[in-house]
């Protein structure tokens, strides 16, 4: 049986929606969607690794620090489970490489932001800390926004 829904008793005309599961054509599996009931639109969304995602919304605040630049490796936002957004201005005439975790370097950054550049994180944000490392020490710093 290919892909199809099922009529139910709950009220006139209601039907669960389900798909086919492997190579049998027995193997059914109900179908659930997270979002605005009133319309298609609007649903959550998976990856093909099967992880979900649903937006948390805008931010509503936004907290504002600036840190020197380092040719060592500097935190330049600690973990925050209620980010939701990151913008990073690198003011400095060495290039920043920001990574995701501890101990950024030349060669182990997720990030490289040239000088008199901005860098945009938007949701879903990257929540756990964030080094950076310069490639010099100049007399620069780096003008960060966290959004939550």
């Amino acid at each position: 049986m290919p892909d199809s829904d099922v009529s139910i008793t709950a009220g006139t005309g209601t039907k669960i929606d389900t798909r086919t599961v492997g190579a049998g054509v027995d193997e059914h599996r109900q179908v659930v969607v997270i979002g605005d009931p009133t319309t298609a639109a609007n649903v959550g969304k998976v990856s093909s690794a099967g992880a979900a995602h649903v937006a948390q919304g805008p931010a509503s605040a936004a907290a504002t620090t600036s840190v020197n630049d380092a040719a060592v490796s500097t935190t330049l936002l600690a973990s925050n489970a209620n980010r939701r957004g990151v913008i990073i201005h690198n003011n400095s005439t060495s290039i920043l490489y920001v990574k995701y975790g501890a101990t950024a370097s030349a060669t182990s950054y997720t990030y490289k932001v040239p000088a008199d550049t901005t860098l945009e994180m938007a949701d879903p944000a990257y929540q756990g800390v964030i080094d950076g490392i310069w490639s010099a020490d100049s007399t620069g710093f780096a003008t960060i926004t966290e959004l939550t």
